[in-house]
């Protein structure tokens, strides 16, 4: 998380969610990316972080509105991430909010 936030990326943003009380429920991390077969520049969701608590309260769905606020702001085209195939309930999550599927990234312990 550190080494990601800390790169000095131009035009990148870090938001973070924080309670009426300054407890902080998630974060995330926004900067320019490149579509992985077309080379087209984009915004790119690095990484999207909430607490235990924080989850099922919408803080996500509140986050990646902002995310895609900043796309828009910068002009980029979409907005992309990368998610994990097994994680089931962070792709339901995505896909709820319009994304969907362009590539499956495939890996082979050795």
């Amino acid at each position: 998380m550190a080494a990601t936030v800390n790169q000095a990326v131009e035009h990148s943003r870090t938001l973070i969610a924080v309670s009426d009380d300054d407890v902080r429920l998630g974060y995330i991390h926004m900067r320019p990316g490149k579509d992985g077969v077309t080379d087209e520049v984009c915004g790119y969701v690095a990484i999207l972080a909430l607490t235990e608590q924080a989850e099922g309260q919408g803080i996500a769905k509140l986050l990646m509105s902002h995310g895609e606020d900043w796309a828009r702001e910068m002009q980029y085209p979409f907005l992309s991430l990368d998610v994990f195939a097994d994680n089931r309930r962070a792709v339901d999550f995505y896909e709820r909010g319009g994304f969907r599927s362009e590539t499956i990234r495939m890996v082979k312990p050795l």
